[in-house]
C-alpha cells in the first residue's frame, strides 16, 4: 500500500509538472508585423505608421523583447524616429534602423505599436518611406 501511494504520487507529479509546462508554453510566442512607412513632406510634423497586430497574438501575454527594423531613402539629417506602444512609452530609436529592446517588457502583448517619424526643420524634405518592421516576444 505504501509503494502505491509513493507511485500515485510520483504520477500526480508527473502529470502536474507536464501540465504547467505546457500552460506556460501556450502563453508563450511573438508576431511579426511590416508596415509601408509614409513619405514624410511637412517639416516638424509628427508622421504616424500604426502596426496591425496579427491574429497569433495572445491576450495576457507579457511582452519580454522587441525588435525593430525601419528604413527611409537616405539618412536624413534630423530625422527623429521613435518607435511606440502608447503616447508615453516610446524608444528613440532615430539612429538605431534595426535592433532589440527589453523597454516594453511586462507590457500587453495585444497592445498595438506605431513607428513615429518627424523631420527636422532644417532637414531635407520630402523624404520616402520604405518598410518597418516590428517583431514582439511574450
Amino acid at each position: 500500500m505504501k509503494s502505491f501511494n509513493r507511485l500515485k504520487g510520483v504520477v500526480l507529479s508527473v502529470i502536474m509538472f507536464a501540465f504547467m509546462s505546457s500552460s506556460q508554453a501556450a502563453l508563450a510566442g511573438s508576431y511579426m508585423s511590416t508596415i509601408n512607412l509614409p513619405v514624410l513632406h511637412a517639416k516638424g510634423f509628427a508622421y504616424k505608421a500604426n502596426f496591425p497586430i496579427p491574429r497569433g497574438a495572445k491576450p495576457g501575454g507579457l511582452i519580454k523583447h522587441v525588435s525593430w527594423n525601419w528604413n527611409v531613402h537616405g539618412w536624413p539629417r534630423g530625422l527623429q524616429v521613435y518607435l511606440c506602444q502608447t503616447a508615453g512609452r516610446c524608444l528613440d530609436v532615430s539612429r538605431l534602423r534595426s535592433g532589440a529592446s527589453v523597454s516594453f517588457e511586462r507590457s500587453s502583448a495585444t497592445q498595438p505599436f506605431y513607428f513615429q517619424l518627424k523631420l527636422s526643420p532644417s532637414g531635407p524634405a520630402p523624404i520616402a518611406g520604405q518598410q518597418g518592421t516590428i517583431t514582439v516576444t511574450w
